[in-house]
């Protein structure tokens, strides 16, 4: 059975995992570590992502992560692939370091988000990394310790991840300690990486037989995994219907220019009035995002940096159409 198109829109909420082919190791000291992270920090930063909880183990890793306005499957391809070069080159080896393509849950927030801040960060425990609760905030290779304020990663989103255990950072920091002691003693459960679709809604009906109908992409409910499947078809339909229309990033510039009453040559230029401004977040909202088009190829065509790209993108999905 072909393997299912990854899901993704901007701001959902996605459990990643990555391992090493044929369970080798994929981080081997600090270095790695190291320089894993600070791909990812600038690819979250590229991407406009946000990292609620990671943790590096030896063949393997796990990120909760949400989309920002680049696709994911882009972000972490660059992490990947300049990560592998990079561990290739220092440990003398050649070939796959990373078995298949990474996997990506996507995941129901409101249901399962402290659940899997916790899983995420009691990976090295109980792989026997570390032995007590107390080791784990002072282990550089999570989340854990800068949640708890004994490391530090400006790329990681401390202060919304602890206001789901309170609104005060003190007391938070404490509920958060104590939701993880909990889980501390606890028997390992690996249901969190399945990806359940339905599997909630089944097991509450006593209904294992339509497995069927679970989608391994999904860890949510029966109404969270139909708005994400509805949403993400009626985008690739849009993207669809727009690409075999044969439309072009000429035909998308002249189109926009003539709803905003602006010439070409202009639009197209390096001016920074505010009506440039706009067709600029609206042409590379409408390109990317609702056509299809790779970031790289409309970046080019604005004439800006992908950075900028991303930024635009943004101000052209708060813009909304131009009626």
């Amino acid at each position: 059975m072909p393997r299912q198109p990854r899901l993704d829109a901007p701001g959902l909420l996605h459990h990643i995992i990555a391992r090493g082919v044929n369970r080798g190791m994929i981080f081997s000291d600090a270095r790695d570590k190291e320089d894993f992270l600070g791909r990812l920090a600038k690819m979250l930063a590229w991407s406009g992502g946000r990292c609620f909880a990671w943790a590096l183990m030896t063949n393997h890793f796990h990120l909760l992560i949400q989309s920002g306005t680049e696709s994911l499957g882009r972000m972490m391809q660059r992490i990947l692939t300049g990560y592998a070069a990079t561990f290739n080159l220092r440990h003398g080896r050649v070939g796959h370091l990373f078995q298949s393509r990474f996997k990506s849950i996507l995941c129901q927030q409101d249901a399962y988000f402290k659940e899997l801040v916790r899983y995420i960060h009691l990976n090295p425990p109980r792989a026997g990394m570390v032995q007590t609760l107390e080791e784990l905030e002072t282990y550089p290779w999570t989340g854990h310790a800068v949640l708890m304020g004994r490391q530090s990663a400006s790329w990681q989103e401390v202060q919304e991840t602890l206001s789901w255990w309170g609104p005060g950072m003190e007391e938070a920091r404490e509920r958060y300690a104590g939701f993880m002691a909990a889980g501390f003693q606890e028997p390992e459960s690996d249901y969190l990486e399945q990806g359940s679709g339905l599997r909630s809604l089944l097991e509450a009906e006593r209904r294992p037989s339509l497995s069927d109908s679970w989608d391994l992409r999904i860890l949510g409910n029966r109404d969270f995994a139909s708005k994400v499947l509805s949403q993400v078809e009626a985008r690739d339909t849009r993207r669809r219907r727009m690409r075999a229309a044969g439309l072009s990033l000429d035909d998308l510039c002249r189109d926009l220019c003539g709803t905003l009453g602006l010439a070409t040559a202009e639009a197209l230029g390096r001016s920074k009035k505010p009506i440039v401004s706009r067709f600029r977040a609206l042409a590379a909202y409408r390109a990317v995002d609702e056509c299809g088009w790779p970031a790289v190829e409309v970046a080019r065509f604005l004439g800006i940096s992908e950075p900028s790209l991303s930024a635009a993108r943004e101000r052209g999905r708060i813009l909304g159409c131009v009626k």
